[in-house]
């Protein structure tokens, strides 16, 4: 037996060719929001949740900031002020720092519990163009990986910024994102392929 619907009759047609029609009960659920957080003034790019409190949500924008949210509250808990568009963030299990990246060639660590507004912990210096996105070490608290529009991937240990622990190269084009399993490191990339490093 066949099954195909349009929008309101659903078809079932036998091995014979007979159709037999069934109006389709509506008996959806809709979901509506629990609650609207506003207060960026350009797109919001990246969400990470919180890991130090399962009511709180971290937010990256174009509006060159990240926003601490609480859900109880429905608001901002605190704002960190960037000097350009944000394009990615990950948030660290352990420490909860939050590791961004922006339309720049810098990765840079932040603290989004610390109220100093726009207190940069650390900058990351090594990348020559964009930085697309940015992934914490799923078995190092320490490490994170960084993807740029400059073809490549960087591996960097917060407790040493000076250079990056390696690079990753293998694309032809920007890479536009990047993932991190156990010992395993893909990336995704404007030449339309994906690469998977092993550590």
């Amino acid at each position: 037996m066949e099954r195909y619907s349009d929008e309101d009759t659903v078809f079932d047609k036998t091995t014979n060719g007979d159709k037999h029609a069934k109006k389709r009960k509506e008996n959806f659920i809709t979901k509506v929001p629990m609650v609207t957080l506003g207060g960026h003034k350009d797109a919001v790019v990246a969400l990470k949740w919180c890991t130090w409190n399962n009511n709180q949500v971290v937010s990256a924008s174009w509006d060159h900031s990240i926003g601490l949210w609480d859900l109880q509250l429905a608001g901002e808990v605190s704002r960190i002020r960037g000097s350009k568009a944000f394009t990615s963030i990950d948030v660290n299990k352990k420490s909860g720092l939050v590791i961004s990246s922006n339309t720049d060639s810098v990765p840079r660590l932040y603290d989004p519990r610390s109220h100093d507004g726009s207190l940069v912990k650390q900058s990351f210096i090594g990348h020559t163009g964009w930085v697309t996105c940015v992934r914490w070490d799923p078995n190092d608290d320490s490490c994170f990986v960084s993807s740029s529009f400059d073809k490549s991937l960087k591996m960097w240990d917060i407790r040493s910024s000076k250079t990056s622990l390696f690079d990753l190269y293998g694309h032809e084009d920007r890479v536009l994102c990047c993932a991190w399993s156990e010992r395993l490191i893909a990336s995704g990339s404007a030449d339309s392929t994906v690469k998977v490093f092993s550590l």
